[in-house]
């Protein structure tokens, strides 16, 4: 090992045994090793020798303190390393799991050294797990635990008795203790759970590079399996057996090497066993390892330096998946397996299917993408075999240009984004065995691709396929369920592939620079002319991926009530086919994108621009829009909604009458129901009215405030709401003729929950009927921790001012990184510039927000002095910087 001279000598550690201060002075032995190799990694030495290096240097410390405290014993007892310390591979500050084996069942025979030899390793600050176990022990607690049997798999004996260890080896390696089908069920459902638990949301933006999937687990429980069935320890036997091809052997060490190195330098800056690839330290990691930034993309380093870690991770788990998927057909074997001929190409055996030779791939390269179509035509089987996903893996750089070009290949292409069933499980299995990214190379410079937010959970290929998922999620009874109206829309789809289509290039030109949506469209216009698509369909596909996005800006940055902003929006579609594609496009997309994006309040702004769009539309364009119209359906709605209320026609008509028209285009027929009952059963000497839904929607609760209208009305509310811990995600703000406001705000708990329990609604109502009724009262707002998420993103603040089509209302756009409290200081500044709230569309993209506000002056005219604007922006600029400090 070239590393052996960054172990201190063992005669130092003699030396500091026999100091006035023993330990401290091993703790600086140790100390020096640490930071002697820690400067090594960051020269660049090998990870796997400082691993091993690490090893070497804690074993030298136990031996001497052994002697020191066991040298003497008068019962047998041994020291053996178990776990990751058993293969002699350490990290900086890994868990050095030991196990003491005694030979006598009653460890007073031992007094007080076990106790006093443990402490001392604790008090020396070694991250230590330790056992005490007999033979017996032994015996016992592997048979019952499938974790502690694999952990002493790898022990390794350290001092003392090495009789103790010959036995306990004896035991763990009897067969009939754990028989190898039963411990391959036992490692396999291990595994499946420990991707239950790291493979969620919050795991996918800062994954845990040990246990999640594609991760150090995922190498090991190969290893541990293999040793079990072959009896072999090393990748290197494994191989020498033939069970792993070289290339196989060279990317799992490739892969361990990457996730080492990231470990090593994860424990070294977190300066604990961090194992989490936080996004604090992604950056730093970036930079530890010489990625670099590029000019106009500050995030270029971390998102290039994730991108190949996700590359690993990703190959690491296809390849775990395919040698258990190996190892279970050796450790269960079938007699008399059945076989069913498909052609001369496939059949299936045993419910998997299989190539008929080895050399199918070799002989008919289209066969490669034939074996989706069989597995896309039969979605009973359980799978494709092992040996054929290995045959898979080894052809898939026969996929060339003369394979993308040939007619064959590029028919049996788009007949699988045509089937009824199985387009979403195919193409996620191609993408798996790499297919994918070799027929459109422009996918394949996607996999592995993140981007450096909080709004994007999946790297960009896994989002493709999340959103060709939900594109499909209209033909599956719960996505009919779920979706309704939208899977009509979907049934009246001449051509759905077209819209498949648009999902698996709607974000293709990611990562090269400059407008995504435009180098997309350029790549999507080149695929439907080498595939032979017609002009139509073409054009469609093309302008569905360059304008992918506009539909949900229009919703989320717009006045969709503003029928002048509905005809431009029409006006820009043309036409109902490309309207209906765009917006279940754009369904599929958000909810691709990352679920918790999908609100109840989003997905009715979309339906909302699609059915006023869609009547645009087919009255023509030259006839438009009638608002009065739409509200007077809506009312009619809600009325039949109160049909058993206690309260009359007339007064409910005399309450709309002082309703504007706004008010109903901007709420369902529901809500209209639900404010009206709320609002007549109130005493006028009780207002103000706060009233909060008891049911919970997706994306928050939602918390209506009805009240003789302020200025300040919107300012105190959202500051009331920071003083109890919710955040706002969604508020509409609306004014009655009579001067009341109609304020609605979609309110979460500090962890992202909804309202939930009687006693809190109570809470809320209690706090803003005060802070309402007694303005003077609320006055400071809050100082507020930010979250250790949205600490590691650098956000502009940007603030754009400009008028409504009608020149109605100023709009104030405020794009800014998400803080505690944000809304109140913004609601500040109104307060102190006399700004008056008219309406507000809030909007928090991951770490950043992009709220709009609709204002007037306090005569309700819009803001139109220069200086007049210049003071508000002042304002407004410093109360967003107080929010992040």
């Amino acid at each position: 090992m070239l590393l052996e001279h960054a172990i201190p000598p063992a005669s130092e550690l003699e030396q500091a045994l026999s100091a006035e201060h023993p330990i401290k002075a091993l703790h600086q032995w140790i100390q020096q090793g640490t930071q002697t190799m820690d400067d090594a990694f960051r020269a660049g030495a090998p990870v796997e020798e400082l691993v091993h290096c690490r090893g070497k240097m804690i074993d030298a410390l136990m031996q001497v303190l052994w002697r020191e405290h066991f040298e003497n014993s008068d019962h047998p007892i041994g020291l053996v390393a178990v776990g990751g310390y058993g293969r002699g591979e350490l990290h900086p500050h890994s868990d050095v799991d030991i196990m003491l084996l005694i030979g006598s069942e009653d460890t007073r025979h031992y007094g007080g050294q076990i106790e006093t030899f443990i402490t001392l390793l604790w008090d020396l600050g070694l991250d230590i797990g330790h056992s005490v176990r007999s033979l017996s022990d032994v015996e016992r607690e592997a048979k019952s635990d499938v974790t502690v049997l694999t952990n002493m798999m790898e022990a390794r004996h350290l001092a003392g008795d090495p009789s103790l260890f010959d036995q306990m080896q004896a035991i763990v390696s009897e067969e009939s203790l754990w028989p190898i089908q039963d411990f391959y069920r036992a490692k396999l459902s291990e595994q499946e759970s420990r991707y239950k638990k790291f493979d969620n949301d919050a795991y996918k933006l800062e994954p845990n590079i040990k246990d999640g999937p594609g991760g150090l687990r995922d190498i090991q429980n190969i290893n541990w399996v293999a040793k079990r069935f072959y009896n072999v320890g090393t990748l290197s036997e494994i191989t020498e057996l033939g069970f792993l091809s070289e290339q196989e052997t060279e990317q799992l060490l490739e892969g361990r090497a990457l996730l080492w190195r990231i470990r090593w330098g994860l424990h070294s800056l977190a300066e604990r066993g961090e194992n989490r690839l936080r996004f604090d330290l992604q950056r730093q990691l970036a930079t530890l390892f010489g990625y670099e930034d590029e000019p106009e993309q500050p995030n270029a380093a971390v998102e290039s330096f994730m991108q190949d870690y996700y590359r690993t991770v990703i190959r690491l788990e296809r390849l775990n998946e395919m040698l258990l998927q190996l190892l279970r057909e050796a450790i269960f074997p079938v007699e008399n397996p059945s076989l069913d001929t498909i052609n001369e190409r496939f059949h299936i055996r045993n419910g998997y299917l299989e190539v008929s030779s080895a050399d199918v791939f070799e002989k008919n390269p289209s066969a490669l993408l034939e074996v989706f179509q069989h597995m896309q035509q039969r979605h009973e089987l359980d799978g494709i075999g092992a040996q054929t996903i290995r045959l898979i893996r080894a052809h898939r750089d026969d996929i060339d240009d003369d394979f993308r070009n040939d007619p064959v290949n590029q028919q049996i292409f788009l007949d699988l984004l045509k089937q009824p069933v199985g387009v979403t499980r195919e193409f996620r299995r191609m993408n798996r065995y790499g297919i994918l990214a070799r027929y459109l190379p422009e996918f394949g410079h996607l996999v592995g691709r993140m981007q450096f937010d909080l709004f994007h959970i999946y790297t960009v290929d896994q989002h493709t396929i999340a959103v060709l998922g939900f594109a499909r999620i209209f033909t599956v009874d719960e996505g009919r369920k779920n979706f309704p109206n939208q899977s009509e829309i979907y049934d009246r789809l001449e051509k759905p592939e077209l819209l498949h289509i648009a999902a698996l290039f709607h974000d293709i030109g990611k990562g090269h620079g400059g407008d995504h949506s435009k180098i997309g469209a350029d790549m999507v216009a080149d695929f439907c002319r080498r595939h032979g698509m017609s002009r139509a369909d073409t054009q469609l596909i093309v302008w569905l991926v360059r304008h992918h996005l506009i539909m949900s800006l229009t919703a989320q940055r717009k006045d969709i009530s503003d029928t002048q902003e509905i005809q431009n929006f029409a006006e820009f579609v043309g036409n109902q086919r490309c309207l209906d594609y765009l917006y279940l496009l754009t369904i599929a997309d958000t909810n691709g994108t990352n679920p918790s994006l999908w609100t109840s309040w989003k997905e009715r702004l979309l339906y909302e621009l699609y059915n006023r769009t869609t009547r645009y539309l087919r009255r023509g364009m030259a006839q438009g829009l009638d608002a009065e119209e739409i509200a007077h359906e809506r009312q009619e709605k809600a009325l039949d909604r109160l049909e058993y209320s206690d309260h009359s026609h007339a007064a409910i008509r005399q309450l709309w009458e002082e309703l504007p028209t706004d008010y109903f285009l901007r709420h369902s027929s529901d809500e209209i129901a639900w404010h009206t009952q709320v609002i007549l059963k109130t005493p006028e000497d009780k207002l103000p009215l706060v009233a909060i839904k008891e049911r919970a929607r997706r994306g928050g609760t939602p918390v209506f405030i009805y009240g003789h209208e302020r200025d300040d009305f919107f300012a105190h509310a959202v500051i009331t709401f920071a003083r109890i811990g919710l955040s706002i995600v969604d508020a509409r703000i609306l004014s009655s003729k009579d001067g009341r406001a109609l304020d609605t705000f979609m309110v979460l708990e500090p962890d992202n929950s909804p309202v939930e329990s009687p006693e809190r609604r109570e809470q809320i109502t209690k706090a803003m009927h005060s802070a309402l009724l007694n303005p003077a009262h609320v006055t400071e707002i809050p100082k507020q921790r930010i979250p250790n998420k949205l600490k590691h993103f650098d956000v502009k603040t940007r603030i754009h001012i400009n008028s409504t089509s009608d020149n109605r209302f100023t709009v104030v756009e405020v794009m800014t990184a998400d803080r505690p409290g944000l809304l109140a200081r913004i609601g500040q500044a109104f307060i102190e510039t006399d700004t008056r709230l008219h309406n507000a569309k809030i909007n928090t993209i991951g770490e950043q927000v992009d709220d709009i506000f609709f204002v007037t002056d306090d005569d309700n005219q819009p803001l139109s002095d220069p200086n007049v604007i210049e003071h508000f922006t002042q304002r407004l600029q410093h109360w967003i910087d107080d929010a992040q400090e």
